[in-house]
């Protein structure tokens, strides 16, 4: 009797672990919303680079240059400024390791909105530092917004697709099982303009021109059908 009892235990403990793993009937898939936005920010990295045989010498030239770039743009309250990349690296010989000068750089970054005011400044700058890069994007309280906007819009395309599903399937409705909301990062438009130091104070302002970036908020969804 102990005999039966235990194999017919077995059998009900098998047969309830075979049915928690039947599938569901569940369906995987992606929707999307698009957005562009007008690149509101604009960011230009600057460098000052000296090489001398004399550390000290080229160290001096190249924090000279930052210190009078600082004083340029310090009443600007509207320009956001750091230094940063600051290096000394020896130049050796072509043959052996003697060191026969020293290279020293730094860069400064500049931020701001306005771009009228911060390619004027450019203006002047050019005359000790050089431009290494330029980029335009939206400013994060603009991107935020504009994501939220089109985080509801990717919602709604997500529940239209998930219905659409559920009455093709002949079920009364669905529930969610997994849902991934993905928002992206601030792209950014970079230029590289060819633009080296310049020694004359007439030299005209960069020509600038902020475009437009894509947005984008995709949702990856998986559902279940209730019947």
């Amino acid at each position: 009797m102990k005999i039966i009892l235990l194999m017919v235990s077995t059998m009900f403990l098998m047969s309830s672990v075979v049915a928690e793993e039947l599938p569901k009937d569940r369906y995987h898939f992606s929707v999307s919303a698009r957005g562009q936005a007008d690149n509101d920010w604009m960011v230009v990295v600057l460098s000052s680079q000296r090489q001398d045989k004399d550390l000290a010498r080229a160290s001096d030239a190249v924090n000279k240059e930052m210190a009078w770039a600082l004083e340029q743009i310090e009443a600007d309250l509207e320009i956001q400024s750091s230094t940063e990349g600051y290096s000394s690296n020896p130049v050796y010989m072509d043959k052996g390791r003697e060191v026969r000068a020293w290279r020293v750089s730094q860069q400064l970054r500049l931020q701001s909105s306005n771009f009228d005011l911060l390619t004027s400044k450019l203006q002047k700058l050019q005359q000790q530092l050089s431009i290494q890069q330029m980029a335009f994007s939206v400013k994060p309280d603009t991107r935020d917004l504009l994501v939220e906007d089109l985080m509801v819009e990717a919602l709604a395309n997500f529940r239209r697709r998930a219905k659409l599903i559920a009455h093709q399937m002949d079920a009364v409705d669905f529930s969610a099982v997994n849902i991934n909301i993905n928002s992206g990062g601030n792209q950014q438009q970079y230029a590289r303009p060819a633009m080296m130091r310049s020694m004359s104070a007439d030299m005209a302002a960069p020509a600038v021109a902020g475009g437009a970036s894509d947005l984008v908020v995709s949702i990856s969804a998986e559902i279940e059908l209730q019947y």
